[in-house]
């Protein structure tokens, strides 16, 4: 599918004529309709002390109060021993996503659902994999069953109509890689709605440039129910612009310049060159 350099082609084509004519890549898509997003944080080392620790600092800092727990590379017992503590200890304060990235098989995950659900986790994404898609609908059919998340179910709007069709997901993630580009994001959000599902924008870990492509389609859509994972940036060495993106109060905000808001910052570009 080359999904991701489409992307990144059409994302580059979307600054290019921002900045040609002087406004944000939001306007070309219609205008923004929010200046932020709610933003959470990943937890995926294995070791729920470790977890705690990271998710106590980031709401020390205001920075994130969603956590996503990734799981699955555990025995799904271990799983939900771990979200356990992690439920516990951030109980009332924090509210939980989990990602089984297709790990589970449908009797696995009609077992696990409904202790998620019990531990108070308020979305669950791709418990089975991204073929299953009667599995996820049966499996949300189910009484005690969290809220499910599409992610690799859907990469196209068709994809999205499909799934919405069958009733397989609550909510649909959102990537620029997925769809190949701001243009097709938009429209498999569209679809989305038109289901009834809910919007959550997902992320690949992207730089700032990648992050402020994705929060200027974002930013256009009626609505973001879920809010977004784009905190690829804080986990960089070293970015690629010269103004950081900005992270505050638990959300991430939209940059205001031409295009998609960032500039490239040249020494770094051929710091991290390769040839």
């Amino acid at each position: 599918r080359n999904t991701a350099a489409k992307g990144a082609i059409e994302s580059a084509l979307f600054d290019a004529v921002g900045k040609t004519f002087g406004v944000p890549a939001s306007a070309l898509l219609g205008g923004a309709l929010r200046d932020s997003v709610p933003v959470l944080w990943t937890l995926a080392s294995g070791d729920p002390a470790q977890e705690i620790e990271e998710a106590e600092r980031k709401l020390e800092a205001r920075l994130h109060r969603t956590f996503k727990v990734k799981i699955g590379a555990q025995a799904p017992a271990a799983d939900m021993v771990r979200m356990r503590h992690l439920a516990q200890a951030l109980e009332g304060r924090a509210t939980l996503i989990v990602d089984a990235n297709q790990a589970w098989d449908e009797t696995t995950s009609a077992r696990c659902l409904p202790e998620l659900h019990e531990m108070g986790v308020a979305l669950v994404e791709q418990p089975v994999p991204a073929w299953n898609i009667a599995a996820m609908a049966r499996l949300r059919a189910r009484p005690g069953t969290p809220p499910l998340l599409a992610d690799e179910s859907v990469f196209t709007p068709q994809d999205m109509a499909v799934v919405g069709a069958a009733g397989a997901a609550d909510a649909v993630s959102l990537k620029i890689v997925k769809h190949a580009g701001l243009i097709g994001l938009r429209n498999t959000a569209a679809v989305a709605e038109a289901f009834g599902v809910a919007l959550y924008g997902g992320c690949l870990l992207e730089s700032s440039v990648g992050a402020a492509a994705h929060l200027q389609a974002f930013a256009t859509l009626r609505r973001l129910d879920w809010g977004c994972e784009h905190f690829g940036p804080q986990i960089l060495v070293q970015d690629l612009v010269t103004e950081p993106l900005r992270f505050a109060d638990y959300e991430i905000h939209l940059p205001t310049g031409p295009g998609l808001g960032v500039t490239l910052d040249p020494d770094k570009l051929r710091a991290f060159a390769r040839t």
